[in-house]
């Protein structure tokens, strides 16, 4: 028994030895399918570790641009028709199955019409109990602010995010406002959205600049048959508003500015200020002005409280609407104020100060001709 272990030991031996010698090249074959395999797997997983391709969507409307990296074959995209679903107006819009959005200009005052200035005007403190998530960052290398908000309408709750980001290349105070949204409304589900790491990204990739390309031909010959029109509406004796959005509510506003002194307007989608100068450059937060706003009874309320050494006057008659007046003291400025509820429990506020609206003044002639209309 001990010997046939033994053989059987020996040709055991034998036989690996015969096929080292004489097999090898299976045994190479082997080792380079093994080796192939192992390249294989690590060419995998760097795959699966690489980003996702890109793609870059832009948006320039001659004074600012907006760009963004986007997955590659995505449906994000920046149009200038405005979504049903988000009612900010706006430049331009985002559209996508996920989140949606409007990118404008807005003009914003502070302690001393800067940026830096509405940073410190505006504190997480002032929003206590309507506004979460309060934070100052950098938009690129850009100041900029973001807070959370819930926007109610007829159409159901959006959910997203407001920033005011700096951009005062364009003229000072001037700010590049930007919504975004969760697209489907569902309250439920808005969470999760935002949470998502696609959306996320798109919107940490944002880039905000102001244009520098050269314009074409066709580019130039629309700027200037634009900066005609403007010119002959100005020369006929303009209408000068804006409109106004809040809750859900769209108002316009309108005055006749053709008359009297110099008037510069600007308008944004919170309020319209009737500049008692002759350009923006000469509007400051000190400017004389009649300046009209929409907003709920939370900020009416939050402002009231605010305002100092209160005197009620008589009732005024403006855009068709009764308002209520009153005058009062507000950072560091005296105030006439009429307002009222144009819409629901929105209410319009028309403050003036350092204009005279005395009959047959140019103060009143503004007020006098206003017409206000809700959407």
């Amino acid at each position: 028994m001990r010997k046939k272990f033994l053989a059987i030991a020996l040709t055991a031996a034998f036989c690996m030895g015969a096929l080292s010698a004489c097999g090898g090249s299976d045994s190479n074959d082997t080792a380079d399918t093994t080796e192939a395999a192992t390249e294989a797997e690590a060419t995998t997983e760097e795959a699966t570790e690489a980003e996702p391709a890109t793609e870059e969507i832009s948006f320039d409307n001659g004074s600012w641009k907006v760009t963004a990296q986007a997955p590659e074959g995505s449906s994000y995209v920046f149009t200038e028709n405005q979504p049903d679903t988000i009612k900010t107006p706006g430049s331009v819009f985002i559209d996508s199955p996920k989140i949606v959005g409007s990118i404008g200009t807005k003009t914003v005052f502070g302690d001393d019409k800067t940026f830096d200035g509405m940073i410190k005007f505006i504190t997480a403190d002032d929003y206590t109990g309507t506004i979460k998530d309060f934070e100052e960052l950098k938009f690129g290398d850009r100041d900029a602010i973001k807070y959370e908000y819930r926007y109610g309408s007829g159409e159901g709750d959006l959910y997203g995010y407001w920033y005011y980001i700096d951009f005062p290349e364009l003229y000072e105070g001037c700010m590049i406002e930007m919504v975004v949204a969760v697209a489907d409304g569902k309250p439920e589900s808005t969470e999760a959205t935002f949470a998502d790491e696609e959306v996320k990204a798109f919107i940490d990739s944002l880039k905000f600049d102001v244009s520098s390309g050269e314009a074409t031909s066709t580019e130039e010959a629309s700027a200037d048959e634009a900066e005609e029109a403007t010119e002959a509406a100005e020369d006929a004796g303009p209408v000068n508003g804006g409109e106004l959005s809040d809750n859900g509510v769209t108002i316009s506003v309108e005055s006749d500015t053709s008359k009297g002194g110099d008037w510069y307007v600007d308008a944004t989608s919170f309020t319209v200020y009737y500049y008692n100068v002759p350009t923006k450059d000469d509007a400051y937060s000190n400017s004389p002005r009649i300046q009209v706003s929409l907003g709920d009874q939370s900020s009416f309320d939050y402002y009231a409280e605010k305002q100092e050494n209160v005197v009620d006057i008589e009732n005024r008659t403006i855009g068709g609407l009764d308002l209520k007046g009153k005058t009062y003291s507000y950072v560091g400025m005296e105030w006439t104020e009429y307002y009222g509820i144009v819409s629901g429990e929105e209410y319009i506020r028309i403050q003036i100060s350092d204009v005279d609206i005395a009959d047959g003044t140019d103060g009143a002639n503004i007020l006098d001709n206003m017409k206000i209309e809700v959407k």
